[in-house]
C-alpha cells in the first residue's frame, strides 16, 4: 500500500462538514444534532437545556454535542453569547464522539484562556469557506489539533487541581497547627514540583507564600492566647506558637505587632 493510499483512507474517515461563528446571539431553538459538534462558547453565562437537565455554565467553555442529543442554549435578558463551532462526520468522528462522551460526560470543559482554541477555529473557518488547495486534508488535521489541545488543557487542569487540593490541605494544617515545624521544600517534592512553583501556587491561592502565611498564623494564635488564656506564661505561649524560647517569640511578636507580648497582655488585661 502506498503512502498516498494510507493518507487517503485516513482522511476519508474524518470529515469537517460544517464550521461557523455565531456572534452576539441570544436564545436558540431546541436542536437535535445530526453530527458531532465541538465548539467554543464565550460571552455571558449560558443556560444549557437538554432532555436530562438544565444547567447554568459560565463562559468561556468548550462544549461537545453528540449526535441524536437535543440541546437548547439561553442567556439572561440583555446578554448575548458567541459560539464558534465545527461538525465532524465519518468513522473516526464516531470514535472521537465515544472518547469525548467517556472523558467529558457532562458535555463540556471549562477553560480560562480561549485564545489558543480561537486561533485554530479561525484557521478552520477561513479554510472551510475559501477555495484553499488540499482543504479536505488540512481541515481534519486542524480538527485533530483542536481535539489534542482539549486534552492538553484537560490534563493541565487535572494536574493543577491535584496541586491545589494538596496545597489547600497544607494551608489548613498551617492554620490549625502553626506550632509545628514545616519543610515546604519536602512538601513541594512530594508533589513533584519545585519549591518556587509550590510557593507560586500557594501565594496565588492563599494570598501569601507558605512561610509568611505560617508566620501570620502563629501571630494570630499568639494574639488569641494572650487575650483569652491569661493564666499562661509568656514561655508557655511561645511553645504553643512553635517558638523554642520566650526571647525568640518576643522578638517575633514585637516585629509583627509593634509591641512586646507582655505589653500586649497588659493592654488587654486592664
Amino acid at each position: 500500500m502506498t503512502e498516498t493510499n494510507i493518507a487517503g483512507s485516513y482522511f476519508d474517515t474524518l470529515k469537517v462538514c460544517y464550521v461557523n461563528f455565531y456572534k452576539h446571539i441570544r436564545d436558540s431553538i431546541p436542536t437535535i444534532r445530526e453530527h458531532l459538534r465541538i465548539g467554543l462558547m464565550s460571552g455571558s453565562d449560558v443556560l444549557r437545556i437538554s432532555d436530562a437537565k438544565e444547567e447554568k455554565l459560565s463562559a468561556p467553555f468548550l462544549y461537545f454535542g453528540s449526535r441524536g442529543e437535543k440541546n437548547q442554549w439561553k442567556v439572561p435578558p440583555g446578554a448575548s453569547r458567541n459560539s464558534f463551532c465545527f461538525d465532524l462526520d465519518g468513522i473516526r468522528a464516531s470514535w472521537i464522539e465515544i472518547m469525548l462522551k467517556h472523558d467529558f460526560p457532562e458535555g463540556y470543559l471549562k477553560i480560562t484562556d480561549p485564545v489558543p482554541f480561537q486561533l485554530i477555529l479561525n484557521d478552520m473557518y477561513e479554510m472551510f469557506y475559501k477555495p484553499v488547495p488540499l482543504k479536505s486534508g488540512k481541515l481534519p488535521l486542524l480538527a485533530e489539533e483542536f481535539i489534542a489541545r482539549i486534552y492538553s488543557e484537560y490534563h493541565l487542569q487535572q494536574s493543577r487541581n491535584k496541586y491545589e487540593r494538596q496545597i489547600q490541605a497544607d494551608a489548613d494544617e498551617l492554620f490549625s497547627s502553626p506550632e509545628k515545624r514545616y519543610d515546604f521544600e519536602h512538601r513541594a517534592a512530594l508533589l513533584g514540583i519545585t519549591l518556587v512553583h509550590y510557593r507560586r501556587i500557594f501565594k496565588s491561592m492563599i494570598g501569601l507564600p507558605p512561610y509568611e502565611y505560617l508566620q501570620k498564623c502563629r501571630l494570630g494564635l499568639a494574639i488569641r492566647l494572650l487575650r483569652t488564656e491569661k493564666h499562661l506564661q509568656i514561655q508557655q505561649i511561645a511553645e504553643r506558637c512553635g517558638f523554642s524560647n520566650a526571647t525568640e517569640f518576643s522578638r517575633f511578636f514585637k516585629l509583627h505587632a509593634n509591641c512586646s507580648p507582655s505589653a500586649y497582655f497588659k493592654k488587654y488585661s486592664e
